[in-house]
């Protein structure tokens, strides 16, 4: 029984932000220095870690397009180690729009011993939980996750193809994305 392969159990449907709960972070989050990265996470599905280590430059404003590179002089390497291009909105580049630069970190530390370098992952965790209880939702420990939940049931919900919506994720084979998002296709 050791050697069997023990298949992970998805324990009912993920879930996602709504678009009224989006919002009310959203509005919640103006001002404060984690808006644009909450944006980001929302319309690009980036993971925590590749938000972090998000640069400028990684951005194609002409191609409308936010690539996730493995860093390694940042000792950061993509989950599955496969760098790819994530399509951008209108709406997030109309929204980072204030924040643009050519170089640089995208959300760099703004305050604390680390002023100009790299978030912690805890510092983004802990100041999006106070955000959240500001806009009066409750996700501790989850939110990072959900916009990026948020932003692959959005797509599969709108007909979306499925293997675009893994490469964009970064999803190590298609079965990954489908046993954690088909269940959308045609919800709404």
């Amino acid at each position: 029984a050791f050697s069997l392969e023990r298949k992970k159990v998805v324990k009912g449907n993920p879930t996602f932000f709504t678009d009224k709960e989006y919002l009310r972070i959203e509005k919640a989050a103006v001002g404060h220095p984690l808006f644009p990265m909450i944006v980001t996470a929302r319309y690009t599905g980036l993971r925590l870690a590749e938000l972090i280590h998000l640069e400028w430059q990684d951005f194609d404003w002409q191609k409308r397009e936010v690539n996730v590179r493995n860093k390694p002089e940042m000792n950061h390497t993509v989950k599955t180690y496969e760098e790819r291009a994530v399509p951008i909105c209108e709406e997030l580049i109309f929204k980072l729009l204030p924040y643009r630069k050519d170089t640089g970190l995208c959300f760099p530390v703004f305050f604390g011993k680390n002023k100009g370098g790299i978030y912690s992952y805890q510092g983004p965790k802990d100041s999006i939980n106070s955000l959240l209880k500001e806009a009066g939702l409750k996700e501790v420990g989850e939110a990072w996750h959900k916009f990026r939940r948020t932003f692959a049931s959005r797509l599969v919900q709108n007909g979306a193809d499925i293997y675009a919506v893994s490469r964009w994720l970064g999803h190590s084979s298609v079965a990954v994305t489908e046993k954690h998002y088909a269940c959308f296709k045609g919800q709404y």
